[in-house]
């Protein structure tokens, strides 16, 4: 009788432990998928989320935003030929701050106002609007790693106290 317990016992064990480790795979691979976009050939995987949202409170100067972390993700070719790219920030519906109070250093390059950047096709459709970041190739199977800076300016007026941001990186 007592083995019979023990087995039972250590089948149980065995059951619940599997359902647990199932549990959290399946909740790291969803947080994987959630973060990465697809187009085509070109695959862009978001390190932390896919947008990058703040209000008023993200107010900054230029040398505090730039010690800060940067917002990181990486675009690949899924393919086996070289494409061509673009890539770009969206500010999506929702984003009540006007983009020329908005700042944007793009892998480590020149601190610039987000409206003063080329305009491009959105592709998310309900975008406010699209702004270019760069445009590229990518090798067969490339992969490349970007970095990001996104503040509100500190000069910015304090009436726009209880509006927010959202913003998010596309490529095509």
């Amino acid at each position: 009788m007592n083995k019979k317990k023990m087995f039972l016992l250590s089948m149980i064990f065995i059951a619940l432990f599997l359902v647990v480790s199932v549990k959290s795979s399946t909740s790291y691979i969803d947080k994987v998928i959630s973060n990465i976009d697809s187009n085509g050939c070109l695959t862009i995987m978001y390190d932390e989320k896919d947008t990058i949202e703040f209000n008023y409170n993200n107010k900054k100067s230029d040398i505090h935003a730039l010690e800060e972390e940067p917002y990181t993700f990486k675009i690949k070719n899924t393919c086996r030929n070289k494409v061509s790219y673009t890539l770009r920030i969206e500010s999506l519906k929702g984003s009540t701050i006007p983009e020329e109070n908005i700042k944007i250093e793009y892998n480590k390059g020149n601190i610039e106002v987000l409206n003063t950047k080329y305009t491009s096709n959105p592709i998310i459709e309900d975008s406010k609007g699209a702004f270019l970041l760069e445009t590229g190739e990518l090798g067969a199977g490339e992969t490349q790693s970007k970095t990001v800076r996104v503040w509100l300016s500190y000069s910015a007026r304090t009436a726009l106290r209880d509006m927010k941001y959202i913003g998010k990186i596309t490529i095509s």
